[in-house]
């Protein structure tokens, strides 16, 4: 199992790489870089509904008689959370502040919340790479595989979203570095100390309430920053085409 171990490390370093290939985009190309935020736009709501909802739905078909009242109070609860959590710092909207007041509103709490989002979805991908290498272990690197590549435009996502709010390229990076290996951790001491206490139901209304925080997100941080700084045919454009290359890699993958 060291060897699995290693691999649910590299799995979700993938993210690294994917947030490496934006930040290498937007410095030999940084015109273009409204447009790599339209598509990964198109990601996110592509990985939301393609990827966390139907897959949340699915978990919670095993545990509930009513899986979609589960469901929808579920994802209405994620994006409350980010509602709620915006009234109690409170946080102001990067698009409502002028450059120079930004840094002086707590709007950096937002990043963690973005991380600890994508965090909790990539958590049970991982997990489920643990205990399948615990019966069959030529599985759990095909999974490996499989979730690594996922990653890649996981961490371009990641870095777009942090990059509209304030957040330098080179501590996005480490950010996503950090994340990745927090969550490679967290994911092999549950598998090792809590997986017995983990519930079908449980591990269901996790990742619908996620796919709620990514919603909130998606339509309250990322696009209303694109349609403030680009021309807004041109970004749906590439939100149609991150949503149907999302919705292919997805079916290639196996999801």
């Amino acid at each position: 199992m060291i060897q699995i171990y290693f691999g649910v490390l590299v799995a979700a370093a993938m993210m690294l790489v994917g947030g490496y290939i934006f930040v290498t985009l937007n410095k030999k190309y940084p015109k273009s870089i409204g447009l790599l935020l339209g598509l990964s736009g198109g990601f996110l709501l592509g990985i939301i509904f393609f990827g966390i909802i139907p897959e949340a739905h699915e978990i919670l078909e095993e545990a509930f008689d009513t899986p979609l009242w589960v469901m929808a109070a579920a994802l209405t609860g994620g994006a409350l959370f980010i509602i709620l959590f915006e009234k109690m710092i409170p946080v102001q909207h990067h698009h409502d502040l002028v450059p120079g007041e930004r840094e002086h509103h707590g709007h950096h709490q937002l990043v963690y919340i973005i991380l600890a989002a994508f965090g909790f979805h990539s958590l049970f991908e991982l997990l489920s790479i643990l205990v399948a290498g615990n019966a069959d272990p030529v599985l759990a690197w095909f999974m490996i595989l499989v979730i690594g590549l996922h990653n890649i435009p996981i961490g371009f996502v990641i870095i777009a979203q942090l990059e509209t709010l304030e957040c330098s390229q080179k501590k996005c990076l480490l950010l996503i570095g950090g994340l990745a290996v927090a969550e490679a951790l967290l994911a092999i001491v549950c598998y090792l100390i809590l997986m017995p206490f983990i519930t079908t139901a449980f591990q269901g209304v996790l990742l619908a309430m996620t796919g709620g925080i990514m919603l909130y997100l998606v339509f309250d941080e990322l696009l209303p920053k694109i349609y403030q700084d680009e021309e807004q045919h041109h970004v749906n454009y590439m939100i149609i085409l991150g949503v149907l290359l999302m919705y292919v890699f997805l079916q290639l993958a196996g999801h």
